[in-house]
């Protein structure tokens, strides 16, 4: 059976190593420790010098699009590593998103060969990222800033989802499967939300964070991180936000007669 790459469509193309974490931003904490776990599986990885997680791609992908897509990134991303305040314009917010959405699914993919656990993005999301380095419309990212002891995180974290009819508050649809991923790095911290609603979301139930974070990638320029950083309890906190406090009820879908 011919090999297909899930984000161009082609077939037995060469593939190349890439690394979930790019070696580029473990380079700038060359002496880190990073803990890297999948919460669903309990299966803990440790590494020093560069995370070591990595997934066979296709290499036309891999030093095509994604490497472009990476350059555009480092720039952007470098000074919130090293905490310092950035004017992130609404098209740094936009390819940050994309490569959040990239890191995802790269780590989802490993996730699924190594953890192991069901892929959650689907062939088609990593074409459409591929292509128009767009994702699903509703999908959140928030950023923030950490001072604590952890050197480094990757976690990624899965719940199920409900969601309600506004007006009388009662299910409507199936039960949908969502995920999240949370990278923490010296002092950036980025969490992607993920759920496939057909509306977007209305957080139910859900403790106040915006000290710590926000919701990037809305169409107006942003100039400093929240005003409070995350230490070791609030980052726990917030990295498991979704599967503690969302089983029940993240959003309304309109009401429909």
């Amino acid at each position: 059976m011919p090999k297909y790459c899930s984000f161009c469509d082609q077939k037995n193309t060469p593939r190349s190593d890439e690394h979930v974490v790019p070696k580029w931003m473990t380079k700038l904490y060359p002496h880190g420790a990073w803990a890297i776990e999948n919460r669903l599986t309990k299966h803990v990885r440790h590494s020093t010098k560069y995370v070591h997680l990595t997934i066979p791609l296709c290499e036309l992908c891999n030093n095509g699009w994604m490497s472009q897509l990476e350059q555009k990134a480092i720039p952007i991303l470098t000074p919130l590593i090293e905490g310092n305040r950035l004017v992130l314009s609404p098209d740094d917010q936009a390819i940050m998103k994309s490569w959040l959405c990239l890191r995802a699914m790269v780590y989802d993919l490993h996730s699924e060969i190594y953890a192991p656990r069901p892929r959650y993005f689907t062939n088609d999301e990593h074409h459409e990222l591929a292509t128009s380095l767009s994702y699903h419309p509703y999908y959140q990212f928030f950023l923030g800033r950490y001072r604590g002891s952890q050197e480094g995180l990757l976690e990624e974290d899965h719940f199920d989802v409900t969601f309600l009819r506004q007006s009388t508050g009662e299910p409507v649809g199936n039960v949908t499967r969502g995920y999240s991923m949370t990278l923490v790095f010296k002092r950036l911290v980025l969490q992607t939300l993920c759920i496939k609603s057909p509306e977007p979301l209305i957080h139910v139930g859900m403790p106040d964070m915006q000290g710590h974070c926000f919701q990037f990638g809305e169409p107006f320029a942003i100039n400093s991180f929240p005003p409070f950083a995350f230490g070791d309890n609030a980052i726990n906190d917030f990295v498991h936000r979704w599967s503690k406090y969302m089983q029940v009820a993240p959003g309304f879908p309109p009401d429909t007669e």
